[in-house]
């Protein structure tokens, strides 16, 4: 009976430091994504061609589905959805002759969900500056070509509804300089254009109510 009695604390002793082992390996978890998620971007950080160059060998390894699901499967920390969306973010920045794969790359990651992704951090964290910040600079180098492909990525975003999620952003962080330029920089780009699109961007923008925010950036 003493074995059974002590087999059975030693039971409910393994129950009760259970849930305490699951919390320790979440947030080793999420600091370890969190982590990655900076290496990341500091290995992508770069304009000139050993850059650019890093940017491509990233997306070949799988980086952006893969920043994607840490993006969603952390969502509920507003640090760990700012390093994944500054890592995407700098992934995919380029655009032009310098930098021929950037399309193929902002194209993966649009088809691959970055941009409900990108949104959904940006809703679920709307205070954090960091988030407001990058949420906007993903969606900036998802639509900075000009080329066909790129004016179907700046329809897209803009008829999706991102228009209200970028003008909160701006609206709740006047104080930040960054948020202010990255965000109506955004703006700009995606009304931007003489494409067949452009007047419904340009309407999406305005129902949306960027005229009074543009305004107020000035």
């Amino acid at each position: 009976h003493g074995h059974s009695t002590a087999q059975q604390a030693g039971e409910e002793e393994g129950v009760q430091a259970h849930p305490h082992r699951a919390a320790l390996h979440a947030a080793h978890a999420h600091r370890a994504a969190l982590n990655a998620c900076w290496a990341l971007s500091n290995l992508c950080l770069g304009t000139d061609a050993a850059g650019l160059a890093r940017k491509q060998a990233a997306f070949e390894a799988g980086a952006v589905p893969v920043l994607l699901r840490v993006a969603e499967a952390h969502c509920a920390h507003a640090d760990t959805a700012e390093q994944a969306l500054k890592s995407l973010g700098t992934l995919l920045a380029g655009s032009g002759a310098e930098d021929a794969a950037a399309g193929g790359r902002q194209a993966a990651a649009l088809e691959g969900g970055a941009l409900g992704v990108t949104l959904g951090a940006m809703r679920q964290h709307t205070a954090h500056e960091g988030v407001a910040r990058f949420g906007c600079m993903v969606l900036l180098n998802l639509t900075s070509a000009a080329d066909a492909s790129g004016l179907a990525r700046r329809q897209a975003v803009s008829l999706s509804g991102a228009f209200s999620q970028v003008l909160l952003a701006l609206s709740l962080h006047r104080a930040s300089a960054r948020v202010q330029a990255v965000g109506t920089c955004l703006l700009g780009g995606l009304a931007g254009g003489a494409d067949p699109g452009a007047p419904a961007r340009k309407r999406a923008a305005l129902d949306a109510g960027a005229l009074p925010a543009l305004v107020q950036a000035l």
